[in-house]
């Protein structure tokens, strides 16, 4: 008779997203209590997206504004079919992480991770980072 394996299979899904025209962003959000998000395409087979703002409306103790990035979850054709009143689920365990760097590729933010994140109808889009952005 043989042992039961345990194994557990996962995807690895990368985006480099270079955001071009910081400067005019974060003037254009100056003074806003929360300012306009910039999307990033959709990726890892059309399920996610990186949501922006460069001005999330808090200032830390020197003045400095702070960016937020969350990672927007998109519901696929199959959830939406098994939705039940429009309210679907995507099930299992998430790890992700963001990174912020300059274009000499220096990191600026060290990666932040969050791990057993639950994405639904309700909260399709957990906040990750809130970085302080001098």
């Amino acid at each position: 008779m043989e042992a039961a394996t345990e194994y557990q299979e996962s995807t690895t899904i990368r985006l480099e997203w270079n955001v071009g025209n910081l400067k005019n962003l974060f003037d254009g959000s100056k003074g806003e209590a929360k300012s306009k998000v910039t999307k990033s395409i959709k990726f890892g087979g059309e399920r996610w997206q990186i949501l922006f703002y460069p001005n999330s409306g808090g200032v830390n103790a020197e003045g400095h504004s702070f960016i937020s990035l969350y990672l927007s979850c998109e519901p696929t054709s199959e959830e939406k079919e098994n939705a039940i009143d429009g309210k679907w689920v995507r099930e299992g365990v998430f790890k992700f992480g963001f990174e912020l760097r300059n274009t000499q590729k220096n990191i600026l933010f060290n990666s932040k991770e969050a791990h057993d994140h639950s994405f639904s109808h309700q909260a399709s889009n957990p906040g990750l980072v809130d970085a302080n952005w001098g």
